[in-house]
């Protein structure tokens, strides 16, 4: 009762479309408290591949956006996606058209990959 009490007198005074991204805040910070998602999760929500650059990781793939590639290469050390890059490398006509499919969080992964992945896991991805 305390956290519904708090978010909504938090939201009282926000915009509407900062409600959203409160809403979405407190929800990882709630699942963070219960050990459903880790720092370096979040921390890969947030960031993505920010702080990576085009040189050190050169794009081979000529359809997906540098800004995507560089997110995939900082999600390639999560555990879960080691082997991210090289997958995607060896099937990338299922994986430019998941990545340009118009929904792609509900498009089945490209040959069912990753199908033991969380659903944090699978946000990631997305």
């Amino acid at each position: 009762k305390a956290t519904l009490a708090t978010w909504a007198y938090v939201t009282r005074g926000l915009f509407q479309h900062h409600r959203a991204l409160f809403t979405l805040l407190m929800a990882f910070k709630i699942e963070m408290h219960h050990k459903r998602l880790s720092q370096t999760e979040f921390s890969l929500f947030l960031r993505g591949g920010a702080a990576l650059t085009v040189a050190e990781h050169p794009n081979p793939l000529h359809w997906l956006p540098n800004t995507s590639w560089l997110n995939l290469v900082a999600l390639s050390k999560h555990p879960a996606f080691t082997a991210l890059l090289t997958v995607v490398k060896g099937f990338q006509d299922q994986w430019r058209d998941w990545y340009n499919s118009e929904a792609p969080e509900t498009t089945p992964l490209p040959k069912g990959m990753w199908s033991n992945i969380t659903q944090v896991e699978f946000l990631l991805l997305v």
